[in-house]
């Protein structure tokens, strides 16, 4: 099961246990703040290794430059 909640909204909600494939789900029309946005990312296994990745696209798939990640505001 996984979460993913932006500036505090759950944005992304997995219910079912699966093994972990890079893109297997999409989250469409999400807008970043200009200047700090907080990401959580809940990944919860009941058995196994826990993985899980978060990637930032536009519309056409292509990376968006310019994010900053930090642990600490």
């Amino acid at each position: 099961m996984a979460k993913v909640y932006l500036n505090g909204e759950q944005i992304h909600k997995s219910p079912s246990n699966r093994s972990f494939n890079a893109d297997q789900d999409t989250v469409s029309d999400i807008l970043l703040n200009a200047g700090l946005n907080v990401l959580i990312f809940k990944v919860v296994n009941e058995d196994g290794n826990w993985q899980g990745s978060i990637r930032f696209t536009d519309a056409r798939g292509t990376p968006v430059k310019g994010i900053t990640v930090t642990l600490t505001p």
